[in-house]
């Protein structure tokens, strides 16, 4: 294991991380899930089963440890007030990230076959093992079939309704943010509010 330390991120990303990623290519899609602690707690067969078959599609994973060395997970504090943390994250021994085969020489045609492929057929695989088990909205996918769950859990409806009250109007507009419902693409692109009947 190396450990580093700098006087800034910067400093340190100069000396660590940028030369890591190089000539690296990023996939055009990927997608995440939390790793829940109750899972590796138990008998991890059928995660470990999902996990091979992924691989064996072509996929390779990003492993985030986030509670892996304290299973109480008792915080130094308590949070000061309600906040938009996607309730799953607290109890997660990590989160993976789901990661394609990809090169920048492929035609954007087989990016949508492969973001095809991934929400109908790679993360069912694991949802069938880990139902629920949300995503870190950073590192899940904008085509999620259930975005209010995988990434909000049960905080969407309390946010949708500070949205309400700070952005009536709903100029505000992220593909995957509160609110993104009230919106959708037409044929040419365009971002249109959707009529209500």
């Amino acid at each position: 294991m190396k450990l580093s330390q700098a006087d800034s991120y910067y400093d340190l990303y100069k000396a660590e991380i940028e030369s890591a990623w190089v000539g690296r290519e990023f996939p055009a899609t990927a997608a995440g899930r939390f790793v829940p602690r109750r899972v590796m707690d138990s008998d991890t067969t059928s995660l470990d089963a999902a996990l091979r078959a992924i691989a064996d599609r072509g996929y390779a994973f990003s492993v985030i440890a986030l509670n892996a060395l304290n299973p109480a997970r008792r915080p130094s504090a308590a949070p000061i007030a309600p906040n938009a943390v996607q309730p799953n994250l607290l109890s997660a021994y990590s989160s993976l990230i789901l990661i394609p085969t990809w090169s920048n020489s492929f035609p954007w045609s087989r990016a949508l076959q492969i973001q095809d492929e991934l929400i109908n057929e790679i993360l069912p695989i694991f949802d069938a093992v880990v139902p629920d088990a949300g995503s870190y909205k950073n590192e899940g996918n904008w085509a999620e079939r259930d975005i209010k769950q995988s990434f909000y859990g049960g905080t969407y409806e309390r946010l949708e309704g500070i949205k309400r009250e700070i952005d009536p109007s709903g100029f505000f507009y992220g593909i995957t943010s509160v609110g993104f419902d009230q919106f959708e693409f037409d044929s040419d692109g365009r971002l249109c509010k959707v009529s209500k009947p």
